[in-house]
C-alpha cells in the first residue's frame, strides 16, 4: 500500500469469504461491500502463495484494510488464476490442472531451476522470488474465465534445438568412449 502519516488510524478486518468447489476448479468468493475495484491487489507468489489485500479510506484520516494469503494446492494451475469483482463480491477461480497445465507447469519449474543455477546480474547475485499480479476485472469488461486462457508454447524453437544438440553430443561421446574402452576382435 502506500506510506501513511503519524495521525493515520488503521481499522485491520477479516473478510467474510466463502469456497465453491467444482471438479474443474474452486473458487474463492471475498465479500467487499464497500471496496473498489482499484483498492484491491491479488498476487500470486513463485511459492504458490496467494495474496489478496486491499485498503480504503474511512473518513477523516482513518483507513480500513485487510490482508489474506492462501496456499494453492499443487494440483491448481496457478498460472491461470483469474480475480473478477462485482457488485462488492471479489472471486478468485483457481482451475484445477489438466494434462497441458501439468506439463507447462513442469517446464516453468524446469526452467525457474536452471535460472536458479546461473547468476542474474553482473555482481554474480542471483535474482529474489519474483510476485506475479492476476487482473482483478470488473463485470463490465471481463470476458468469461475459460475465453481468457492462453496457453503458451511449452519450449520455444531454440531450446529444442539446443536439446537435441546436446542429447546428439553426449550420445557422440559414449558411442566413442565405448569404443576407447571395450577391445576390438581384430586386434
Amino acid at each position: 500500500m502506500e506510506a501513511k502519516p503519524a495521525d493515520t488510524f488503521i481499522e485491520e478486518f477479516e473478510p467474510f469469504c466463502k469456497w465453491e468447489r467444482k471438479d474443474d476448479r474452486d473458487v474463492l468468493e471475498i465479500h467487499l461491500r464497500e471496496f473498489k475495484k482499484e483498492q484491491l491487489k491479488v498476487q500470486i507468489s513463485n511459492l504458490r502463495i496467494l495474496k489478496i489485500s486491499g485498503e480504503r479510506p474511512l473518513d477523516g484520516s482513518k483507513k480500513s484494510r485487510f490482508y489474506k494469503e492462501v496456499q494453492v494446492p499443487k494440483d491448481f494451475d496457478s498460472t491461470a488464476i483469474r480475480a473478477k469483482f462485482v457488485n462488492g463480491y471479489l472471486y478468485i477461480v483457481m482451475p484445477k490442472k489438466t494434462s497441458l497445465s501439468e506439463k507447462r507447469e513442469e517446464a516453468e519449474s524446469l526452467h525457474e531451476d536452471q535460472t536458479k543455477e546461473q547468476p542474474q546480474n553482473g555482481s554474480g547475485q542471483k535474482s529474489r522470488k519474483q510476485e506475479t499480479s492476476a487482473p482483478v476485472e470488473s463485470a463490465e469488461t471481463t470476458p468469461a474465465v475459460s475465453e481468457r486462457a492462453v496457453w503458451p508454447t511449452l519450449l520455444t524453437l531454440g531450446e529444442v534445438v539446443v536439446s537435441l544438440a546436446a542429447l546428439v553430443g553426449l550420445i557422440a561421446y559414449v558411442v566413442y568412449m565405448y569404443r576407447f574402452m571395450v577391445p576390438q576382435g581384430d586386434e
